[in-house]
């Protein structure tokens, strides 16, 4: 029997989740509710924020594709990502050539899109329109059984156009375009002796693209991604403490996050436990 490859599909990158690994142990600490209790976990980076076949698309047979994770999110969006991603935390955005500028808009506006509950709003839009279709050819005169044809040749084509839509809607040039020509600026928060957290949905956005908005990305425990219309949004987060950042930035990631939050320790507890969302 054939082994399968490429099971685990990473929403959020293993390699940007990678930097909340701590030692002694050299993992993370992952928070989410469980029936009666916040569970608190130390796991790797490569076991969490992922779900077997989440990209993947089945045939009527049940035959599974993964080109969407292979082709697309890992050479497409994450294997261009992770050299930037560094940069960034090394650098900062001064250095940064054009066509990283462009890499790492793409990154982030994939972020957007490549999460279970979009994957799943994705599918469920997708299947509407492919049904609301058959039936339409369904109510024409000789055509009653069309329906019963699609649901046993093509059972999956709904959800599966909503995966294969993923690549178009993440390549979308005017919402890179709004993301690359917005102002950037990595907040190094080294001097917080707060840590900040990352959760399931890490990516925060405030504000839609095309007007004042403010988007932000941990990237270390210590370094803060921003892009944001105007400089002034910047200038003006910039001049809060760094504790008073991590803080605020703590307790919006706890809020937005759909189940699991990822710490470098288990000292944010009261905080996970107050915010989280109980699934």
């Amino acid at each position: 029997m054939k082994r399968r490859t490429h099971v685990a599909h990473h929403y959020v990158p293993d390699f940007l989740l990678k930097n909340w690994h701590t030692l002694p142990d050299d993992k993370l600490t992952q928070y989410s509710w469980v029936p009666g209790k916040l569970d608190t976990q130390r796991r790797k980076a490569k076991h969490v924020a992922k779900e077997d076949y989440l990209y993947g698309t089945s045939s009527a047979t049940g035959e599974l594709d993964v080109r969407v994770e292979t082709e697309f999110f890992t050479q497409v969006i994450d294997n261009p990502g992770a050299p930037v991603l560094k940069q960034l935390c090394s650098e900062g955005t001064k250095g940064l050539r054009e066509s990283e500028r462009q890499i790492w808009a793409q990154f982030l506006v994939a972020q957007m899109a490549r999460t279970p509950a979009m994957v799943k709003h994705f599918q469920s839009a997708a299947e509407k329109d492919f049904r609301d279709g058959a039936q339409r050819i369904a109510d024409q005169p000789g055509r009653a059984n069309f329906l019963a044809y699609v649901d046993t040749h093509a059972p999956n084509t709904g959800k599966n156009i909503g995966v294969e839509i993923l690549p178009e809607v993440i390549g979308n040039a005017k919402l890179i375009s709004a993301v690359q020509a917005a102002q950037w600026h990595v907040m190094d928060l080294s001097s917080s002796p707060l840590d900040l957290l990352i959760g399931d949905r890490p990516l925060l956005i405030v504000g839609p693209l095309n007007m004042n908005f403010l988007m932000t990305l941990p990237l270390t425990p210590k370094h803060l991604f921003c892009a944001a219309f105007h400089q002034g949004t910047i200038d003006s987060i910039s001049r809060s403490r760094p504790i008073e950042i991590a803080k605020t930035m703590n307790k919006d990631m706890v809020l937005h996050a759909a189940k699991y939050i990822y710490a470098t320790c288990d000292l944010h507890t009261p905080l996970v436990r107050k915010y989280l969302r109980r699934t």
